[in-house]
């Protein structure tokens, strides 16, 4: 009685807002109410399905004799729910509650891939919702785009940024001051090693340079910062402080992707209709941040661990970046190639934190995953005659990015005195031309008094003001960051977890360190936990620091 009681209000309101017609109404009173055992909505992705119900009821989408055809692959589709619903069991213990993920094709911005929630139903946090559309705080996600900006007024992978804290306009033009996600101070670094290793300092840094009206517009351009100002969101933006749906982070990606020019998604296929792609940023700048992401060494340098593997062969390399909003709330992956850009996220949809759940942790491997599932089908789901993606007149890649040899502490031309030289990558016609001559008969980099207070505090090993003596700043110990001493880290049983391994002179991280746990040496700076005491010791040339002692446990 209840039931039709409310039925009839429903009713009664529809009629009165216009939402149905009078004999529409006289029809739904008439029907014979049941109790149905089985959900009348048993169609497969029913967030895809709304979201192209929605579509063709805004005449959006044309149906032709009731039936739709959508850009959705079923095969991809499944397994695009197991991965992320394997994903969320394995990290529900630390507070995640519910996960969405969603996989474009680059040539077309046809979905192929459709995750609203992994876990749905009412009973679920957020199962009623389609979280790909939820607005949420994207953490380090907007960097690349930072960097793009930057690239377009000339910069490289090579350029020189500070990572060092320095107070800037926040929120309502707040004063803010950020940290690294360490809480460690790195000085001078290249811009391949701040994105790379998501440094935020340095990201401020490179914020500063362009401006915040540059960075809110750039961001604008690509669907990242709408209805933002500058003066609203301050230097903060750059930092996650923007929030976006999974969806507008997609479009993005793709547009990086693609070089550059931006394409709607789509949900239907394409067809050979046409896609009218918009060039957003400059070919040259999406491709060196392409080059950034792809690099798997500077990954692993940054966190301890590469994921590649994950994704599978293919023909083209991946390009990898994650993110984690202000204390743990959501994890973030994007990860594209050539063909296909996927976006996955995971969280509490009500916006409670989690229990330390990083996006490199908890959201890369799943992007990565599901991107190796879209590769093993890439003949099914590239067309032939898919649009290329670099249209004819815009050359390839090679006429606008150039390569040099530079000194890895400058981006200068390697000097006489320069010991670690690398070839980088540079937008054509800046090229520096310039010699290095930043370092010391003692090979000590020299540096600028802007640096003064960053090295009065932190002792960075080899570097010192220039015009100082002829002296490397005294010695200071060498110790392992992380694990910590005494620390006690809790593993899956089942599964191969990776943690990073991380060593500091003084509060500058020590890239080149060695290490060597229970007596044996670690290949590269990452390892594989095994339960039980342990003990670590961290070797940079002649010198080793003090032995620290942790615990692994299985869960």
């Amino acid at each position: 009685d209840r039931a039709l009681a409310r039925r009839d209000y429903v009713l009664d309101r529809m009629l009165a807002l216009g939402v149905l017609r009078a004999e529409e109404i006289r029809a739904a009173r008439a029907e014979r109410p049941a109790i149905r055992t089985e959900s009348p909505r048993s169609y497969r992705a029913p967030r895809f399905v709304d979201r192209v119900l929605g579509e063709v009821r805004a005449g959006e989408v044309s149906a032709i004799e009731a039936e739709v055809q959508t850009s959705l692959d079923l095969p991809l589709q499944s397994d695009a729910e197991q991965i992320l619903s394997g994903a969320l069991t394995r990290y529900a213990p630390r507070g995640a509650t519910n996960a969405a993920g969603v996989l474009v094709s680059n040539a077309t911005g046809e979905i192929r891939a459709y995750v609203g929630a992994a876990r749905d139903g009412a009973d679920a946090e957020g199962g009623q919702l389609d979280l790909l559309r939820a607005r949420r705080q994207p953490g380090s996600t907007l960097k690349p785009f930072l960097y793009a900006l930057y690239f377009e007024r000339g910069a490289g992978p090579a350029s020189i940024v500070d990572d060092m804290r320095a107070p800037m306009t926040g929120h309502d033009g707040a004063l803010y001051v950020a940290d690294n996600y360490d809480g460690t101070e790195r000085g001078p670094v290249t811009a391949r090693v701040a994105l790379a290793s998501s440094l935020n300092l340095a990201a401020l840094d490179v914020a500063r340079r362009l401006g915040q009206d540059r960075v809110v517009s750039g961001l604008g351009a690509l669907g990242l910062a709408r209805g933002l100002e500058a003066d609203d969101v301050g230097a903060a933006v750059v930092l996650g402080g923007a929030d976006n749906a999974p969806l507008s982070l997609a479009e993005a990606y793709v547009t990086l992707a693609r070089g550059g020019t931006r394409i709607p998604l789509r949900d239907t296929p394409l067809a050979g209709r046409p896609l009218s792609p918009r060039r957003v940023l400059s070919r040259a700048a999406a491709l060196l941040v392409r080059d950034v992401l792809t690099d798997r060494d500077a990954r692993r340098a940054g966190f301890g661990a590469d994921l590649a593997a994950l994704a599978g062969d293919g023909p083209s390399e991946v390009a990898l970046k994650t993110g984690t909003s202000q204390s743990w709330r959501d994890a973030w992956a994007a990860a594209f190639d050539d063909d296909f850009t996927v976006i996955v996220w995971i969280g509490d949809p009500s916006g409670d934190p989690m229990e330390r759940v990083s996006g490199f942790e908890a959201a890369a491997p799943a992007a990565m995953q599901l991107l190796g599932a879209a590769r093993a089908r890439r003949d099914e789901l590239v067309s032939a005659d898919a649009p290329a993606i670099v249209s004819a007149d815009e050359g390839e890649g090679s006429r606008e990015i150039a390569h040099a040899h530079v000194c890895h502490q400058t981006g200068l031309l390697p000097g006489p005195r320069c010991t670690h030289v690398v070839d980088e990558s540079f937008p054509r016609g800046h090229v520096p031309t310039r010699t290095c001559d930043g370092h010391g008969e003692d090979g000590a980099l020299l540096l600028a008094e802007r640096y003064r207070t960053w090295i009065t505090e932190t002792h960075p090993l080899g570097m010192r003001l220039r015009g100082q003596d002829e002296r490397v700043i005294a010695a200071v110990p060498l110790r392992v960051t992380y694990p910590e001493d005494g620390a006690i880290l809790v593993s899956p049983p089942s599964a191969r977890t990776q943690i990073p391994l991380r060593a500091a002179v003084g509060a500058a991280t020590v890239g080149e360190a060695r290490f060597e746990i229970d007596g044996h040496g670690v290949e590269g700076a990452s390892w594989t936990l095994r339960p039980g005491r342990h003990e670590i010791v961290a070797v940079l040339g002649a010198r080793r620091s003090a032995v620290q002692a942790f615990e692994v446990r299985a869960q």
